[in-house]
């Protein structure tokens, strides 16, 4: 994964990078049906997000991220779902250009993509964990 501070490692990690102001959000459903995102910090799976940026907006050009982990030792073994809404926008450009990166028992697989509307939802990727 990228270097990013103040992150969990784990596992599992889920981590969303973008360089707008806006309030993008990352969600991830786990095999145990339950969605981490900034509406549910937490599940009893042990998956958590630990990093929320650009709630109330950010800064253009700088990076922000979002991260989703499962502790080492802690990912239950099943299929996992990603996906990213833009949640509200904070800057002048006409898109949101992001970058997921995937990281499973130390195998890493990078995703990208783009969204323009308010409340407008891309899925990422489906991934299969196993111990």
């Amino acid at each position: 994964m990228p270097p990013v501070p103040d992150v969990h490692e784990g596992d599992v990690e889920v981590l969303l990078r973008w360089y707008t102001a806006d309030d993008l959000d990352l969600h991830c459903l786990g095999p145990d049906g339950k969605i981490i995102n900034y509406q549910n910090m937490s599940s009893s799976s042990g998956g958590k997000l630990d990093v929320d940026m650009n709630v109330g907006g950010g800064t253009d050009g700088s990076m922000s991220i979002e991260h989703i982990y499962w502790p080492v030792g802690g990912a239950p073994e099943g299929q996992y779902r990603v996906w990213v809404k833009l949640f509200s926008r904070h800057s002048a450009y006409r898109t949101s250009e992001y970058i997921v990166t995937v990281k499973v028992n130390g195998r890493e697989q990078t995703y990208s993509g783009s969204l323009e509307r308010v409340g407008s939802t891309d899925e990422v990727c489906m991934f299969i964990s196993v111990q």
